[in-house]
């Protein structure tokens, strides 16, 4: 089974840390085989933090929301201050058939 591709939403008061974790080859439970996943694509309104989330696990910043989009298996939203537009942020990823959770 090919291995999953999981984007992540913003990072303020944030759990993405924790999934990212989880799910990443570089995170403390590595070489478990269990969800397959690894976090492959990082967007948030502050560049400079979606930067220090993709070095510390390994993944590729994308300048837009949907910038994601043809890249990704399935989506995490993260921040709790997104949770007013996350309906908006998650709607073309929805609308491409992509898992979204909504953390």
């Amino acid at each position: 089974m090919a291995q999953l591709n999981i984007g992540f939403f913003g990072l303020d008061y944030s759990f993405s840390n924790i999934w990212a974790e989880l799910l990443s080859p570089e995170g403390e439970h590595s070489g478990t085989d269990l969800l397959n996943m690894r976090a492959s694509c990082v967007w948030d309104k502050d560049h400079e933090k979606a930067e220090q989330f993709a070095a510390q696990w390994g993944c590729e910043v994308v300048d837009t929301y949907d910038g994601m989009l043809g890249k990704v298996d399935g989506v995490v939203n993260g921040e709790l201050f997104n949770v007013p537009w996350q309906h908006l942020l998650m709607r073309p990823y929805l609308e491409a058939g992509i898992p979204c959770y909504l953390s």
